[in-house]
C-alpha cells in the first residue's frame, strides 16, 4: 500500500539527518560492493554510493510532506534547487535516485526523473509544501526549490525496486 502506513512524525532536523544516514546505510547493504561517496563526492556531485562499476546512487529516505508531519511514501520531494540556491540533487553527477519507502526503494535513472520534473512540474510558486506536488516551493528565508512527485508516477518510469525492511521509526 501506497501514502501513509505510520503515525510516527518528524520532530526535528537531527532526526531527519539520522533518518537519512540509516537509509543511506540499508540501501548499501542491499548493493553489494558498494563504497561510501567522500564528503567531497557527497556535496558537489550529490550522490552517496559507487558501486565497483563506477554506478553512482544518490539515497534519499522516508520524509514528510510538511516539517513536523508523518513520514509518507505516497510523495518524495525533489531538489532543483538546495538551499544556497544552487543547483540541486537534481542535476547533479548521481546515476541513479533511490526513493525510500517502507518496504522497498524505488530506483529511477536521474536523468529520466530530471526529464519527466522538467516536463511535468508547473512553474508556480505555492506558499504550503502540501500544495507542492508538481508545483515549486520554497521555504520562507531559504533559497531552496522543490517539488512534490508521486511515488506511483516515478514507479512507472522506474529501473526497479529493491526490497528492504524499514527499521521502527524514532518517536
Amino acid at each position: 500500500m501506497l501514502f501513509l502506513k505510520n503515525t510516527t512524525k518528524m520532530n526535528n532536523w537531527e532526526s531527519q539527518y539520522t533518518r537519512g544516514r540509516k537509509a543511506e546505510e540499508e540501501f548499501a547493504r542491499l548493493i553489494p560492493g558498494c563504497r561510501k561517496a567522500t564528503e567531497q563526492e557527497d556535496i558537489f556531485k550529490h550522490f552517496d554510493l559507487m558501486t565497483e562499476e563506477g554506478e553512482t546512487y544518490d539515497v534519499k529516505a522516508l520524509k514528510a510532506v510538511k516539517r513536523g508531519g508523518m513520514y509518507q511514501e505516497g510523495y518524495h520531494y525533489v531538489e532543483i534547487k538546495n538551499v544556497n540556491g544552487d543547483l540541486g540533487w537534481m542535476y547533479g553527477d548521481a546515476d541513479y535516485i533511490a526513493f525510500e519507502c517502507w518496504d522497498y526503494f524505488i530506483v529511477v535513472d536521474r536523468f529520466k526523473l530530471k526529464m519527466f520534473v522538467e516536463s511535468r512540474v508547473e512553474k508556480k510558486f505555492v506558499t504550503n509544501p502540501e500544495l507542492a506536488v508538481y508545483r515549486l516551493y520554497t521555504r520562507k528565508g531559504r533559497s531552496d526549490v522543490v517539488t512534490l512527485v508521486k511515488a506511483l508516477d516515478i514507479i512507472a518510469f522506474c529501473d526497479g525496486t529493491i526490497a528492504h525492511k524499514l527499521p521502527e521509526m524514532p518517536s
